[in-house]
Formats: structure tokens, C-alpha cells, sequence
């Protein structure tokens, strides 16, 4: 059904392959679908799976109506008043729902990271029934999932993408490096720490140090793969 669609379309500038709304009922029964059709497929063919790939390279950002609702209940339930809300912002929206059907999220700071954080929890959500979903079919221990991520420096920034590595790792029992690993260009300035860490040399346009010395200790000891 239409309301069961990224409202924004899956291929844009902030979304990427996450054609779906991760948050309408709808939405999430067709993720819940193709996972557990997946898993049961791979095992009906006796494979043994290196690990489960939830998404590949996904950015979510999808302002529906549903979306948005969402997004002012959560905003009633962290602020209580409007009043509190604008202090903290710096804004002066008229009340919740005039904060919640705003035109662009990049038109108040205080909106950006609470909107970005708001996506970021909605699609962590998701990836934990994915897991919940897999594990119910295949329970070996060992059974690894994990999200692909794009390349990029969402360690340093606000992620463009809305997909946060750090809360996914309390999901997963393995990391996913992103797209490219963290190895382009090796050897370019790569071989000594710098004194301060973000002057951390960076190997190509998106990837550096700091981001590998990152995904190592968000892993904590876990399995670390390069899925590209």
C-alpha cells in the first residue's frame, strides 16, 4: 500500500535503498517478510551462511505523515511544553505540531539532531526485529547479522544517513566496515599517529585513522569484515 512506502522514494540524496517506511505497520511487515523468507531459503538450500545482511548500504530519512506524528509525540514526551522546546532549540514554533511539520530539518539546528536522532532510532528498531527475526530461524550462535554501511565519516558528524554505527553495535555480533573497508590508499600518510586526533591522516576522501581505530572499538572484540 502507498502509506507502506519511504515517503521521500528510496534513491535521493538522503535515502538509499531503504524503500520502505521502517516505522508504519505495513513497512515493517514487509521487512519482517523478506528476512524470514530469506533466512528460510539460504537454509532450505543447506547453506551456512558467513553472515546475515539486514541492508546494504542504507540511508533513511522519510518525513511522512506517519513519520511526523511520531516525531511530535516524541518530541511532547522529551520536551512536556513547547515553551521547553524552544528554549532548548532556540526557535519560536508556535507548539508541537508546528515544530513537527517543519519544511526542511536543516531549518532549526535544535530540529536537525532531534529529527536525525528520531530516524536513527527508528531504523535501529527495525534492524532489531531483523535480528529477532533471524534468530527465531536459525539459532546457531554462531549466525553473524549486520548492516552494511556506506562509506563516509559519520564516526566524526551528525550521520547524513541517519544510520548510527555505534548504536547498531549494541545489536549486532559482528561489524561491518563501510563500503571500501577503511583501506584506500594505504601507506598514504598512514604510518604514525598524529598528535591530535583530528588531524587523523585521512587515505582518501571519506575514509581515515580515526575511523578504523573507531570501528575497533565499537566491535569490542567481535568480528570485524569488509562486506564490499
Amino acid at each position: 500500500p502507498p502509506e507502506a512506502l519511504n515517503s521521500a522514494g528510496a534513491r535521493g540524496q538522503d535515502n538509499h535503498w531503504v524503500g520502505y517506511s521502517v516505522n508504519h505497520p505495513e513497512g515493517r511487515k514487509l521487512y519482517r517478510r523478506m528476512w524470514d523468507w530469506g533466512t528460510k531459503e539460504v537454509l532450505r538450500h543447506g547453506a551456512t551462511p558467513l553472515f546475515y545482511e539486514l541492508f546494504n548500504e542504507p540511508a533513511y530519512d522519510d518525513p511522512s505523515p506517519y513519520n511526523r506524528q511520531l516525531f511530535v509525540d516524541r518530541l511532547r514526551r522529551r520536551y512536556d511544553t513547547i515553551e521547553k522546546l524552544n528554549q532548548v532549540w532556540r526557535s519560536k514554533y508556535a507548539d508541537f505540531e508546528a515544530a513537527g511539520n517543519f519544511k526542511r530539518r536543516g531549518e532549526c539546528p535544535g530540529l536537525l539532531v532531534d529529527w536525525c536522532q528520531f530516524m536513527e532510532d527508528s531504523f535501529v528498531d527495525v534492524c532489531r526485529e531483523g535480528v529477532k527475526v533471524i534468530r527465531e530461524i536459525d539459532t546457531r550462535p554462531e549466525a553473524e547479522i549486520c548492516v552494511q554501511v556506506m562509506g563516509g565519516d559519520e564516526y566524526r558528524v551528525l550521520p547524513r544517513n541517519n544510520v548510527n554505527l555505534y548504536k547498531l553495535s549494541q545489536l549486532f555480533n559482528c561489524t561491518s566496515t563501510p563500503t571500501g573497508g577503511g583501506i584506500e590508499g594505504f601507506g598514504g600518510g598512514l604510518c604514525g599517529a598524529p598528535e591530535h586526533s583530528i588531524d587523523a591522516p585521512r587515505s582518501g576522501p571519506i575514509e581515515g585513522m580515526l575511523q578504523r581505530h573507531y570501528l575497533r572499538s565499537i566491535s569490542d572484540r567481535k568480528p570485524i569484515h569488509d562486506g564490499e
